[in-house]
């Protein structure tokens, strides 16, 4: 499970709860925070977690392409019909950067606020100001994002301010880098060259990326559904196929695959989620996500804590379903996967501890590969990965049914199951003649090496 820090979440004890609940990684929205604030916001996380106990992920959403408003007094209510000017700050008027949206819209044009929630139609243009007629309604606040859907906007990924908050991340410790609008292989590994090996998760939102999903689950380090802008940017009623089509690519390629935007939205205000939400959740799951992440439900919500637990209730009903098992042991496999060696032996592992009926199966990993091409095959037992990094650790998170410790790094591969055998046994994860699969490559902790080994042990 992703949390989306903000005011609701950020006081310690509230914090320190979703920690507890199982929150695996604390998502900052880069788009509210300024890059020398950055540090901070990634310290408290950091001190919470150490607080808890549990080693998770801090990621940052970087700003990207998005268009939106600017700073308002107070939020303004848009009445449909009425006619509201676009342009320089001012009482009652929507302040946007005119050099950024003017290019890209016309008499005619409709723009779109707040995910899609709210819709003008442009009656003029000119250098000073956009005047448009409010055809839905609704309330406006600071920082809401405008889509301006079909255009194709012409600045580069990574963006001046996405360089920014990239190397201000990298100072702070950020565990994961999530690059918005991104809209094909090409803009990812633009990116990966200014990130210093932390991971990038792509956040798919446009139609191009659609356009271009296998190349860039090739490409990147996980995917994000980011639902929110897709629905805008797409035909909204195409959401559910194209969900389903970004998370079989994730699968494919054998990387976490995160599904954003309302996922329990109704808990901003409310108690308990609709019927529709808790469906929705656990519709994801089956699809095959590794992730499910809230944003305003912990960021502004009224229960952030409430929110979480409900989330991970529905999580955990539908991956102890039998249904569940079913289709995961279904999972289609990628064309040429024979070919890789890692793919194959991981492959093994996670067979061979079905058939053997394995209590655990454990990953010894430098980098954090090893568990994720274990976890890509979603076996039913549980993926103890073990490595002496702390980043490692961190990047494991998000990994489906992964759970991340540390371990003293020893050059011979029984000492080092014998000794990890012992402490789960310890920490009652293992008892006495439980039988584990063991992964790794050989030899242990050489950079670079791949996973080519595994071994059925007994605890």
């Amino acid at each position: 499970m992703a949390a989306t820090i903000g005011p609701a979440s950020a006081p310690p004890e509230v914090l320190d709860a979703l920690i507890l609940e199982g929150v695996d990684c604390i998502r900052i929205n880069a788009s509210h925070v300024k890059p020398q604030d950055l540090g901070s916001w990634v310290e408290l996380v950091r001190e919470s977690a150490k607080r808890v106990g549990r080693d998770i992920a801090v990621a940052i959403d970087l700003p990207g392409i998005k268009f939106r408003i600017g700073e308002l007094d107070e939020p303004l209510f848009l009445r449909e019909g009425e006619t509201v000017h676009l342009g320089r700050r001012g009482k009652g008027r929507i302040p946007v950067k005119m050099s950024r949206i003017a290019p890209y819209v016309e008499k005619g044009s409709d723009i779109f606020l707040r995910d899609g929630f709210m819709r003008l139609r442009v009656t003029k243009v000119d250098k000073e100001e956009i005047v448009a007629t409010v055809l839905r309604d609704g309330e406006l606040v600071s920082r809401a994002g405008i889509n301006l859907p079909g255009i194709k906007v012409r600045e580069q990924i990574p963006t001046a301010r996405d360089k920014e908050h990239i190397e201000a991340g990298l100072k702070a410790g950020i565990d994961v880098f999530a690059l918005s609008f991104v809209r094909n292989a090409k803009e990812v590994r633009k990116t990966r060259k200014l990130t210093n090996g932390v991971p990038i998760v792509a956040k798919i939102e446009r139609p191009e990326a659609v356009d271009h999903i296998e190349e860039i689950a090739d490409a990147a380090d996980a995917l994000m559904v980011a639902r929110g802008d897709l629905a805008v940017e797409c035909a909204p009623e195409e959401l559910p196929v194209l969900q389903k089509r970004i998370v079989t690519a994730g699968n494919l390629a054998r990387k976490p695959v995160i599904v954003a935007t309302e996922m329990l939205a109704s808990m901003v205000h409310n108690p308990r989620p609709t019927r529709a939400e808790l469906t929705d959740v656990g519709n994801a799951v089956l699809d095959g996500c590794d992730a499910a992440m809230l944003s305003n439900e912990t960021a502004i919500g009224h229960d952030p804590v409430r929110a979480v637990r409900y989330l991970k209730r529905i999580i955990q009903t539908v991956e102890r379903s039998l249904l569940t098992y079913n289709l995961d042991i279904a999972r289609p496999t990628q064309p040429g996967a024979a070919n890789r060696t890692d793919w194959a032996v991981t492959d093994a592992v996670a067979d061979a501890a079905v058939k053997i009926g394995a209590k655990a199966i454990i990953a010894f990993t430098g980098s954090g590969r090893t568990a994720r091409l274990i976890s890509a095959k979603r076996p039913s037992m549980p993926i103890y990965s073990f490595s002496p990094d702390s980043e490692t650790r961190r990047r494991c998170a998000l990994m489906w049914g992964v759970r991340a410790d540390v371990t003293k790094a020893y050059a011979d591969p029984n000492d080092q199951i014998e000794k990890t055998l012992a402490y789960l046994r310890k920490k009652g994860l293992l008892a006495k003649d439980d039988r584990v699969v063991v992964s790794f490559g050989s030899p242990l902790w050489k950079p670079g090496t791949k996973t080519n080994s595994f071994r059925v042990w007994e605890a």
